[in-house]
């Protein structure tokens, strides 16, 4: 069944009412499908999962990525999850600095989380490369690490009796990024 614009809505949509009565997450997703519904030759978007419902949220990713496989996306978000699946690099910015901008392949080569145990846990945190956080965890030390020239684990293995390498989600990065 069809309606124009000037018919009586079908009883079964709710009355129109203006975007200021929207909630937050209705008014995010009215915003994305005015901003990505139409054809423009990049896109810029500001926190569009603010708001958004799990569900939502998933169909704005998946939204998002098939315009950014036509044109450039560049999108400010805080969902560092989605971010990392969603974007072929990121930007780092901090305190209105940028601290490093790369493809995410590169974030994923450069730092590192580890655990090293059986050594010397003073001697884990003087290592050659750039230690961003060290804890310790029972017997082991568990390190966050910038590792510009790829060669931590080499030097880990010197100073402890095992290294094994540990899950490092994106927003683990980000936080030690920004406590340095």
């Amino acid at each position: 069944r069809t309606w124009a614009p000037s018919s009586p809505l079908p009883s079964t949509c709710p009355p129109p009412r203006p975007a200021g009565y929207l909630s937050q997450g209705q008014r995010v997703r009215l915003g994305l499908i005015l901003c990505l519904g139409r054809r423009a030759p990049a896109y810029v978007l500001d926190d569009p999962f603010l708001g958004l419902d799990p569900v939502a949220r998933g169909v704005a990713e998946r939204f998002i990525a098939h315009r950014a496989a036509e044109v450039p996306v560049v999108v400010a978000a805080q969902d560092t999850a989605i971010l990392e699946r969603l974007c072929s690099a990121i930007c780092f910015i901090d305190g209105g600095r940028t601290r490093w901008t790369a493809p995410v392949e590169a974030w994923r080569r450069r730092f590192r989380a580890v655990r090293g145990g059986g050594g010397d846990p003073a001697a884990l945190r003087d290592l050659g490369p750039r230690v961003l956080d060290c804890r310790p965890q029972g017997g082991a030390t568990e390190l966050i690490l910038d590792d510009v020239e790829g060669g931590a684990e080499a030097l880990l293995r010197a100073a402890a009796s095992t290294v094994q390498a540990l899950p490092l989600p994106f927003d683990a990065i980000l936080a030690a990024l920004v406590a340095v």
